[in-house]
């Protein structure tokens, strides 16, 4: 319809134009940070005001004993890397889980809720899951291939919600791993102390997207899902069935013969070291909550541009 090209025009133009002011907005105001705070004037300070108290107003009697002893966090990675590279990796894993929820939330806005059906659910991955096997559908087995895509877009959603609840649970692996690739690009360990430590890490990240490769931000292929692929085969005919059985087939073959050469989880980021994966990982993040705030947007705005279509469409009937 028309006025769908119009919201989706709108739409892909909003996305742009909100990242770029989201993205203005927040160099600004990094840049114009206040200045720390002036030392004070060397001669006029006073002792008495510095000097550690009591809970009485009294100085303490024991060194230091009106400080409370800091705690260390995460002390196996502080002893193997340091406190102050710990600390960053800290700060960059908190980028990574706060670009996560944003991705985590659109992705709800896409399949859930009143908005959901403006976003479109991602019908042509499914159209070109179908073309890929040479399989032609009834209109009722399309209806059906929308069910069960619809089902599996929920498996994925859900998937990322339970590894993104485990990484906020217990951020150390993937701050093990970031520190490990940190150590890595300025050649503290070797390829294969890296590659070893990425091997035991990787397991406690299963799930765990890279939010550095684009692809992981496209909607996977249903066909690669065991469970859609099953419920997909069961609604076609025999002919159409043999036709999709050789396509799987072959599908399976190039992916074993492709094995381990594209890797998505996030074990799997590329080798830098922190100071360069903060500021790519930072972008990325204030990308997305640019994204995030257009459909937000969007949400509200729809409804209003869908009626504005409705009364252009009765006038021009008229």
């Amino acid at each position: 319809r028309p006025m769908n090209r119009k919201i989706t025009l709108v739409f892909a133009i909003l996305i742009f134009t909100g990242a770029a002011c989201v993205i203005a907005f927040r160099l600004g105001k990094e840049s114009s940070a206040p200045p720390a705070t002036e030392p004070a004037v060397t001669g006029q300070t006073n002792p008495a005001a510095t000097e550690p108290r009591t809970a009485s107003g009294l100085a303490p009697t024991e060194p230091n004993a009106g400080r409370r002893q800091r705690e260390v966090r995460d002390p196996d990675l502080v002893d193997q890397y340091g406190e102050t590279r710990t600390n960053l990796s800290r700060h960059v894993v908190s980028d990574v889980v706060s670009l996560l929820d944003d991705a985590v939330a659109m992705g709800d806005m896409m399949l859930n809720g009143e908005s959901a059906g403006r976003f479109g659910r991602n019908d042509w991955a499914l159209q070109n899951a179908i073309r890929s096997t040479g399989v032609e559908l009834s209109d009722e087995q399309q209806s059906r291939a929308r069910e069960l895509f619809a089902e599996f877009q929920q498996r994925e959603l859900g998937r990322s919600k339970e590894a993104l609840d485990k990484l906020k649970k217990n951020p150390t692996p993937l701050m093990g791993l970031l520190l490990a690739s940190d150590a890595r690009s300025r050649e503290e360990i070797t390829e294969t102390e890296y590659a070893a430590q990425q091997q035991v890490i990787a397991d406690e990240l299963d799930g765990v997207i890279n939010p550095l490769d684009r692809n992981n931000f496209r909607p996977r292929d249903p066909m690669e899902d065991e469970t859609f692929r099953n419920g997909f085969s069961e609604l076609l005919e025999d002919g159409q069935k043999e036709t999709f059985d050789n396509s799987i087939a072959e599908r399976e073959a190039a992916a074993e013969e492709n094995a381990g050469e594209r890797k998505t989880d996030i074990s799997h980021i590329p080798v830098m070291d922190l100071e360069s994966l903060e500021t790519a990982v930072g972008s990325a993040r204030k990308m997305t909550s640019g994204f995030k705030q257009v459909m937000e947007g969007m949400s509200n705005l729809g409804p209003i541009l869908e009626q504005q279509g409705q009364q252009r469409d009765g006038g021009n009937a008229e």
